[in-house]
């Protein structure tokens, strides 16, 4: 009986139908193409939803983006870029549909030098700041500006470098593509060689429809010139007032921002996806590329999918990225990829993670330094504060080294918040909530303190999202206790 049995299951296991393929492989092979269908149906029925502009060089610029994303295709959940991401399924699902804000109230209190973008449309800018800074749509843009960002606003340089890198992709390459395929302007800020103001100009987007949208953001420095740069994502419950808003919950933002800076300019950039942003799918391509000195920050307190390319293309070049990610209940995902690609550059990460509720967080950052790359100096570390049982961080740095003459560290912590602390402040009357809310400020401070000035309502919003997560964690440990 015993040897019947196992005869039995290898001739159940070994049965193949008439074309060759197992019962098996038929079952995933039909899976796998309904999945694809249903993925590449969202994506045509995003280009199809946005009419033809009345520009030729957008029309160009979309020409150029959908011959890449038939090229591409759309993302496949099963791709090791999207293994660790929350379901990707659930954005097919969503409304492919872009329509255009007729109805919004922009906000009284906009920042000066303020570029403002509803739902993908550029509703007011600033336009010439100076005779050297434009900051405004591109389809208003000087030539001198137009030149220094044009080439860029038509390339898309993710999908060269993920088929030339594929073990550093960041799965960036169809979503940049379907951004192109579907733009409708864009956001140009171009500064003239010899500016060394502290000019802070804003880019501020708006999620005001229930819809799919494409922001493009592009930036160009000419040489010895300096900037500040602040790129907010506000949700509704901060925002304008739209006559006809849906929940947001079925909304997907698809935003894109190439960024090159030259030898000898500076530019400080704080990138910023703040409460209320509530899209079911929020996904950032950044492509910066980098020959003088760059200082990148990204704060995040909603859902979101962050990824950051940061290509050091000359010797003496300098990247610093920063990054502070507060959740308690969303997933929001942080993926970078610094590539030394010349001699003697320096990089450094700080990445804060505090995660609570049921937050589910990741950072997974790669440094590139191959054999070319000597005298490289890079830095990388990741500090995660988990505040409460449910909640998880998902952290991986990696450094990939080819060069031997380098100086490279990077390092990762998870731990709760510490306890000698909290017992310190709790045995001077302090309440445990505010005691907590204390520990974890000083936590994100010791990052933010690091950074230009922040904007009142963006220093404002983050005290708040800090107080209001150390409140829920405390709550719930109550009711745990209890």
């Amino acid at each position: 009986m015993m040897i019947r049995f196992i005869v039995l299951i290898c001739c159940i296991s070994s049965f193949r139908l008439a074309d060759g393929l197992s019962v098996g492989e038929v079952t995933r092979a039909r899976v796998e193409g309904l999945a694809k269908s249903r993925s590449q149906q969202w994506f045509e029925q995003c280009v199809e939803s946005v009419e033809k502009s009345d520009s030729a060089i957008i029309n160009s610029w979309r020409a150029t983006g959908l011959s890449v994303l038939e090229a591409v295709g759309a993302p496949n959940g099963r791709a090791e870029t999207w293994r660790y991401s929350h379901d990707l399924n659930s954005i097919w699902q969503s409304t492919p549909s872009s329509d255009l804000v007729e109805d919004a109230i922009l906000p009284k209190d906009l920042p000066e030098n303020a570029a403002v973008v509803v739902d993908g449309v550029v509703l007011q800018s600033p336009g010439s700041i100076s005779e050297d800074i434009f900051f405004g749509s591109a389809l208003n843009a000087p030539d001198w500006a137009l030149e220094m960002v044009g080439s860029d606003l038509g390339l898309i340089p993710e999908v060269e470098f993920e088929k030339l890198r594929p073990n550093d992709a960041l799965g960036s390459s169809p979503w940049a593509a379907l951004n192109a395929a579907c733009l409708r302007d864009a956001i140009i800020l171009a500064v003239k060689s010899g500016v060394k103001s502290e000019t802070t100009v804003h880019m501020v987007h708006i999620h005001a429809k229930d819809c799919a949208v494409f922001p493009r953001f592009a930036v160009a420095l000419a040489p010895q010139s300096n900037i500040i740069l602040h790129q907010t994502f506000y949700g509704k419950e901060e925002n304008v007032i739209s006559q006809n808003m849906n929940d947001g919950i079925n909304g997907v933002c698809n935003s894109r921002t190439t960024i090159k800076v030259p030898f000898e300019a500076t530019l400080s950039h704080v990138y910023s996806v703040l409460p209320g942003n509530v899209y079911r799918h929020h996904h950032e391509s950044s492509y910066v590329q980098v020959e003088g000195t760059y200082h990148g920050t990204i704060l995040a307190t909603s859902r979101a999918r962050l990824n950051a390319d940061i290509e050091l293309a000359r010797p003496l070049a300098s990247a610093r990225m920063d990054g502070l990610c507060l959740s308690d209940a969303e997933p929001i995902e942080l993926y970078s990829s610094i590539r030394h690609e010349v001699p003697d550059a320096t990089s450094a990460q700080d990445i804060r993670l505090v995660a609570a509720g049921n937050a589910h967080l990741i950072f997974k950052g790669r440094i590139a330094v191959p054999v070319l790359a000597q005298r490289t100096d890079a830095q990388q570390l990741c500090r995660s504060a988990l505040l409460a049982d449910t909640a998880n961080a998902l952290v991986m740095p990696c450094l990939d080294i080819i060069a031997d003459d380098v100086k490279c560290t990077h390092g990762a912590t998870v731990a709760d918040l510490d306890d000698d602390a909290l017992f310190f402040l709790l045995a001077r009357g302090i309440d445990r909530s505010l005691a907590k809310a204390l520990l974890v400020k000083g936590f994100c401070n010791d990052l933010l303190t690091s950074l230009v000035p922040l904007p009142p309502k963006l220093t404002s919003l983050l005290d708040e999202c800090i107080t209001s997560i150390v409140d829920d964690s405390t709550e719930q440990s109550k009711v745990s206790s209890s």
